[in-house]
């Protein structure tokens, strides 16, 4: 698995959400976008998640309570390690 965690400056949240097409090429893009109830972040502007034969991807905007905003991009190949490595990042999450 592999996270990473860009700081966000001045983003535009529709230009972010065209990220979908890149989204696109590994499987059917979900928006969860305002919708994580059990997610380690609570929140996010902008959840877009696709699952395919390589895994699934995640690409989050998520933004702290004193307004600085983060984009994850979450990549969760296939195999049998991978859950249990994902726990553990998603726990990690909850620490942001």
């Amino acid at each position: 698995m592999s996270i990473s965690k860009s700081c966000l400056l001045n983003y535009d949240l529709a230009q972010l959400a065209a990220g979908k097409k890149e989204l696109a090429s590994f499987g059917e893009v979900s928006d969860h976008s305002g919708e994580l109830v059990e997610h380690p972040l609570g929140f996010a502007e902008l959840y877009l998640q696709t699952s395919g034969a390589e895994g699934i991807h995640d690409d989050i905007v998520w933004k702290s309570e004193p307004g600085d905003a983060f984009l994850f991009r979450l990549r969760n190949p296939k195999g049998e390690e991978t859950s249990d490595f994902a726990g553990q990042v998603l726990v990690s999450l909850s620490t942001v």
